[in-house]
């Protein structure tokens, strides 16, 4: 692109030298000029377009207002399609116009010094997870849940951002430290912050199940789900945990009525290869007057 900008401003330079000598080419030049101008934008405009509306860009856009993210944020997103849509949108549409868009080539450790909390997109783990992270800042950085879609990663232990606070105890030294449940028409929008008090090897999977019943006793009693194979969308295995720090893992459960359940279960598991399941530990939330108030077990 900067290659065939650059060759058409040298040959209309040089052309328009030649019509001041030839003053009949003055015109001759304009309309090729006018041609090309035309053809350059006509042969350009669908690859432009395919670029800034490309689903995964625009789904990284739609998921802004999720992100809990400062008026002011670094973002990492790896070169490609969507990097390219995601900088369209904050600098030509004005979407979140303090954001910095940077791409994965960056210095990042020198960026995290000045910047606290860098944010990222979860499915950015293929091939820019938490190991390149280790590996380009040399050191395991926070990781947390920065609402759905977004990972949050900072030199410094990630604040619990929740509307509720309150420990309750999961299983093997695990403890639900706070939790959010955001509900619209046709969405449940969850966050759960855990903590350790000993480090584990065991990879636990996390789940939110919703249901109209107090025991899931059948399959047909489950309403809908979200489950992770390890949390934040496999970015921070229960394995890598340490000690009292709050990890936060986000669910997003859609196409979902209010009126479709009463209760709302979340904990961990883990599965075996012949596919059974060894639950953890389970937490029960039940709708009343006041909103979602955990059942005491």
């Amino acid at each position: 692109m900067i290659v065939v900008i650059s060759t058409l401003m040298v040959s209309g330079v040089g052309i328009a030298r030649i019509g001041r000598k030839l003053r009949y080419l003055n015109m001759i030049v304009l309309v090729v000029m006018l041609s090309v101008s035309y053809w350059f934008v006509v042969v350009n405009r669908p690859l432009v377009l395919d670029i800034t509306r490309d689903p995964s860009g625009l789904q990284v856009i739609s998921e802004l207002t999720e992100l809990k993210a400062p008026d002011s944020a670094t973002i990492m997103s790896p070169w490609g399609r969507r990097h390219f849509a995601l900088s369209y949108a904050t600098q030509v549409d004005g979407i979140y116009p303090g954001w910095n868009i940077l791409h994965h080539a960056e210095n990042w450790s020198q960026i995290l010094e000045r910047d606290i909390t860098i944010y990222t997109n979860t499915d950015s783990i293929y091939g820019f997870g938490p190991d390149w992270w280790t590996n380009v800042l040399g050191y395991q950085p926070y990781i947390s849940s920065a609402g759905y879609g977004w990972i949050a990663i900072s030199r410094n232990e990630l604040p619990m951002l929740v509307d509720n606070k309150h420990t309750i105890k999961l299983g093997n030294n695990i403890y639900l430290q706070g939790w959010t449940f955001n509900e619209s028409n046709t969405q449940l929008d969850v966050m759960l912050c855990w903590s350790t008090l000993v480090p584990t090897e065991i990879d636990y999977s996390t789940f939110v199940h919703l249901a109209v019943v107090e025991e899931i006793i059948v399959s047909e009693q489950l309403v809908a789900s979200s489950d992770h194979y390890a949390p934040i969308e496999n970015w921070r295995p229960t394995s890598s945990w340490n000690t009292e720090e709050v990890v936060c893992d986000s669910h997003t459960i859609i196409d979902i009525s209010r009126s479709d359940y009463k209760y709302i279960f979340a904990g961990m598991y883990t599965s075996t290869s012949a596919g059974e399941f060894n639950q953890l530990g389970k937490i029960t939330w039940v709708r009343d007057d006041n909103g979602w108030t955990p059942v005491r077990e």
